[in-house]
């Protein structure tokens, strides 16, 4: 399900995955790094959430 990924000699790395079908809330991801000859990592489980929007930034007219 991975677009690409990249490993760095420090141990840490990147991702992407496709936009399509989009991960909708509530959903979880499950990642995990392994290498040979290495420890096994734990799972790290992550859980989507609905986007919310933000509001304007409120103003205040006339006198405080």
């Amino acid at each position: 399900m991975l677009l690409s990924s990249s490993i760095y000699k420090d141990g840490t790395f990147s991702f992407m995955m496709p936009s399509y079908p989009p991960l909708q809330a509530g959903e979880t991801l499950q990642l995990k790094a392994d290498a040979p000859g290495k420890v096994m990592s734990n799972a790290l489980v992550l859980t989507t959430v609905m986007s919310v929007e933000k509001s304007s930034t409120p103003t205040i007219t006339g006198q405080v």
